[in-house]
């Protein structure tokens, strides 16, 4: 899909297309001192587990225009206003997503096809390491909280007990799926155990987002989380560069999750932590900017926004 900017709008909702023809629901950002012809480094913002385009993607994009970047953020297929088979989260195919969003980019007329960036949160830090791997044309990554083992990651969030009650569920749901052809489908925070601050996170989300109250996940998405190993690929990212964050004491994706991707990967690459306690670091101010500081340092180093 071809498209052009119009100099009135600086964030411009548009769409593209992934996967079996779905279409995907997006936001195009441009900088406020783009001239007509100029081609600018582009980033694609890629928000985490069962999320959206709208609610911590924006922050990020504005933050980054402001450094001379194009963005774009856009919800995965089944999520927001994307189209495809509703609440299906099946972390490959989000990866496809966004190496769609890539090939979006490349055809945008203000957006230089050879300094194309990957810039992800949470779950959405895992997307970007797998599709910075195996898709050369991104040139820098960034992993904000990211998980480096899906199955690593749910375990850690339970007790041995409810981790062995959940394999006979995935257990139980797969023979079922055998004989029916669908998978029982239950609310994400039922395979994401959260913790006391995401789980109050995601109420809040509901006066904005009400849908996500009644959204229900696939058990299937379990085995498909639990199967996704970012690590394991980490390594192919060089020499193009990547740049883990982590929340030290981040109480929903543990810090050994970050380190393990940042151990595999090869140079140029960065693992910056800060000393924090929480999980959405969009929602400390002094956290939110040292990190995209940080993050801009390295994004400027390896593929600048504007000339230099």
């Amino acid at each position: 899909m071809l498209a052009t900017f119009d100099e009135s709008l600086k964030e411009q909702k548009t769409f593209f297309y992934s996967g079996l023809g779905y279409k995907l629901s997006a936001i195009f950002y441009a900088p406020d001192d783009l001239k007509p012809g100029e081609k600018r480094g582009g980033i694609i913002i890629c928000h985490g587990y069962a999320g959206w385009k709208e609610r911590n993607s924006p922050k990020i994009a504005r933050r980054l225009v402001d450094e001379g970047y194009c963005c774009l953020a856009f919800d995965y297929r089944g999520f927001g206003e994307s189209e495809g088979p509703r609440w299906r989260l099946i972390p490959l195919e989000q990866v496809e997503d966004i190496r769609n969003a890539l090939t979006y980019m490349e055809t945008r007329e203000e957006v230089d096809p050879r300094k194309l960036g990957l810039w992800g949160m949470s779950l959405g830090g895992s997307m970007v390491v797998y599709a910075a791997a195996i898709d050369e044309r991104v040139r820098c990554a960034i992993s904000v909280s990211g998980v480096g083992d899906g199955g690593r990651w749910l375990r850690s969030l339970r007790r041995e007990w409810e981790w062995i009650e959940f394999l006979r569920i995935l257990e139980e749901d797969r023979r079922m799926r055998v004989i029916t052809g669908k998978s029982r489908s239950v609310h994400p925070l039922e395979i994401m155990t959260p913790p006391p601050e995401t789980e109050q996170s995601w109420k809040e989300s509901y006066k904005q987002y009400p849908e996500r109250e009644l959204m229900k996940i696939p058990l299937e998405c379990a085995e498909a989380l639990m199967s996704f190993r970012p690590e394991t690929v980490a390594g192919r990212i060089s020499p193009r560069a990547v740049m883990f964050v982590s929340s030290k004491w981040d109480p929903l994706t543990p810090h050994v999750e970050q380190v393990s991707m940042h151990q595999v990967a090869g140079e140029p690459k960065k693992l910056y932590v800060v000393e924090a306690e929480k999980h959405y670091i969009e929602a400390d101010p002094v956290v939110f900017e040292k990190v995209m500081t940080e993050g801009a340092s390295w994004l400027n180093q390896y593929m600048p926004g504007r000339k230099i």
